[in-house]
């Protein structure tokens, strides 16, 4: 019994000075192999629109465009064009304009008609309305009293107007129609992708020129990857 006690005390040093020995590595033995994924960017290899959407370059990329035909106030024409993922779109370039008048025309001719309008995202600047209607940077009213509201129209130079328009009627013209004629000329010499200031709420009217038919929608295009 003295001897198998003296062996377990030597065990029991020798454990304790030395540390017991475990079958688990220590943490520091534990490795870790990672191998590195490399990846490749898609390239853009073009752009699309929806079914029956025009597709346009803009300076700030590309953009879809359709015509809707209704007769309906400014704001409802912006409700739907933000019922499709769109915005009242405004006009850039004249590739724009002259699709827009195209699908305009087919509007006004399904319906046997000559001439109509079509609500496009403009409006006059706050800063340029009422008792401002002249301040300094407003005027002339053709160049700078409107602005597009698409946020994504960058140009003015496509505010084209009928003749002795703009004209702010009763100071409650703020929004803007394209003119679609199929006259040569137009009632009052209007010609089609003109526009005219027009009270938002205003759908139709006695003269046919005046009479919304549709509105303009437009929003991004999505990019196609390779």
């Amino acid at each position: 019994m003295k001897i198998s006690f003296v062996v377990l005390s030597l065990f029991v040093f020798f454990a304790e000075t030395f540390g017991a020995t475990t079958t688990e590595p220590y943490c520091d033995e534990l490795t870790t192999t990672t191998t590195a994924k490399k990846t490749t960017a898609k390239k853009i290899t073009g752009y699309e629109c929806p079914s029956g959407w025009g597709l346009f370059s803009r300076q700030k990329g590309k953009w879809c465009i359709k015509v809707f035909q209704n007769t309906l106030s400014q704001p409802s024409a912006k409700l739907n064009c933000q019922n499709v993922g769109a915005k009242l779109s405004g006009i850039e370039n004249t590739n724009e304009r002259a699709y827009i008048i195209k699908q305009g025309l087919g509007i006004v001719r399904s319906m046997n008609l000559k001439e109509g309008t079509l609500w496009v995202g403009g409006i006059r600047k706050t800063a340029c309305s009422g008792s401002n209607k002249s301040a300094a940077g407003c005027v002339p009213w053709v160049n700078n009293a409107f602005e597009w509201i698409d946020g994504f129209t960058t140009l003015k130079k496509m505010f084209t107007w009928i003749p002795n328009q703009p004209d702010y009627y009763k100071n409650s013209e703020t929004c803007i129609q394209m003119v679609i004629s199929d006259k040569t000329p137009g009632t009052g010499g209007a010609k089609s992708g003109q526009m005219n200031d027009i009270s938002c709420s205003k759908s139709t009217s006695t003269i046919e020129l005046n009479y919304v038919r549709g509105y303009v929608c437009g929003k991004q295009a999505t990019p196609i990857y390779g």
